[in-house]
């Protein structure tokens, strides 16, 4: 789509005495954004200089904050390295235009959105501070200008929390609980299962057993609002807790320093595998979770009943017909048989299971291969290969 925009725009501009506008050239942004290219980012940032320089030029071409707001949403799903810091730029960029009194330069939630986004989704150890800061100049900005239109959002307070929570920082709970109590300063802005989902994650990040009690208790929350709360109980807001938010739990059990983590993920597990309702059983984020919490076990006392819940898991994933597996799910349950499993044939043996059902279902990539070659014979190797092959 992109090259079909890109073939468009030189023709009309070369055979058709057709003059490209920033309209022309926002089109054209859009497509790039939308592609699949491994150069999207570095494409839509040069397509707005070139607006630039076209402008600079006498053009009829200046970028407006439509412009701004795709190259911004394109960084913020990107998965490149810095592309936060690049998305925070381009909008300090904007707020300085619009400053200079370009008023169609001005920032709307949706582009402070994504870029609070864009920190929530780079997960580095700023990420917290950085969103959080975004998310105060967004205040600040929309006070100074009395602009009532432009305030921030359950999403802005959301994506803000997120931040905190992938941030690693072990005061990120705090922090996003501080974040919920200004959620309510504004009018229909309210925590949602996203906030407090977030909110576990952020717990999380302290790994002693008081913050795992803090994690926990945000469910019973969670559940109080939805059956006691007028907003929450009308169902005006959703607040119910889902598969998420226990998967979420799981996750902070694996992260966590408590004793007996494997056992506390797996009671979690049986909620949900016990549960009726189909959106509420174990995906394989849940399997996933459950198996990091296994491997992570350090305890040696322990051990031996983690290795016991992991292999209870696996069977019950390999009877699963709801729940696709993936690479990574693999890899991660052979990590868990190199830290629970000691003794060289035991380890084999369910090393042996995992990869036939790996095999089976098409995930048996080369990272895989790699980490277990180290344990199992040349030999084992050839008949996958051969299997491969067949």
């Amino acid at each position: 789509m992109e090259d079909l925009a890109n073939q468009r725009l030189v023709y009309t501009t070369r055979y058709e005495n057709f003059s490209p506008n920033t309209i022309t050239y926002n089109y054209l942004l859009d497509a790039w954004s939308k592609s699949r290219s491994k150069n999207t980012t570095k494409k839509v940032e040069t397509i707005l200089k070139k607006m630039h320089k076209l402008h600079d030029e006498g053009k009829e071409v200046r970028p407006n904050r439509f412009s701004y707001t795709i190259v911004i949403n394109a960084l913020a799903k990107s998965k490149e390295k810095k592309a936060a810091d690049r998305a925070e730029k381009i909008l300090n960029k904007m707020i300085k235009l619009y400053g200079e009194s370009h008023h169609d330069m001005k920032p709307s939630t949706v582009t402070f959105n994504a870029v609070i986004d864009a920190w929530a989704r780079n997960g580095g150890m700023d990420a917290g501070k950085r969103a959080e800061a975004i998310l105060n100049n967004f205040i600040e900005l929309a006070s100074k200008r009395y602009d009532f239109d432009m305030r921030p959002d359950s999403t802005t307070f959301n994506s803000a929390i997120t931040a905190w929570a992938r941030s690693g920082n072990r005061y990120a709970g705090e922090r996003a609980e501080e974040l919920i109590t200004r959620m309510q300063y504004y009018e229909d802005v309210y925590p949602d299962v996203v906030t407090f989902n977030a909110l576990i994650s952020a717990y999380g990040n302290g790994r002693n057993e008081s913050s795992i009690s803090l994690a926990e208790s945000v469910i019973d929350r969670m559940e109080e609002l939805d059956e006691e709360d007028a907003t929450y109980a009308r169902g005006i807001v959703n607040v119910r807790p889902n598969r998420i938010t226990y998967n979420s739990l799981i996750g902070v059990y694996g992260k966590s320093n408590v004793t007996g983590k494997a056992k506390k993920a797996e009671e979690i597990f049986h909620q949900l595998s016990s549960n009726q309702q189909r959106e509420m059983r174990p995906n394989i984020i849940t399997y996933s979770s459950l198996w990091k919490a296994c491997a992570q076990t350090r305890n040696p006392k322990e051990k031996v009943e983690a290795l016991s819940i992991a292999m209870k898991a696996f069977e019950h994933f390999k009877n699963s017909k709801d729940v696709a597996p993936n690479n990574v799910t693999y890899r991660v349950l052979i990590d868990t048989a190199f830290n629970l499993i000691k003794n060289k044939e035991e380890q084999y043996d369910f090393l042996d299971k995992v990869l036939i059902h790996c095999q089976k279902n098409g995930c048996l990539d080369k990272v895989i291969q790699n980490k277990v070659r180290k344990v199992l014979p040349v030999e084992y190797f050839m008949k996958i290969q051969r299997n491969n092959n067949n």
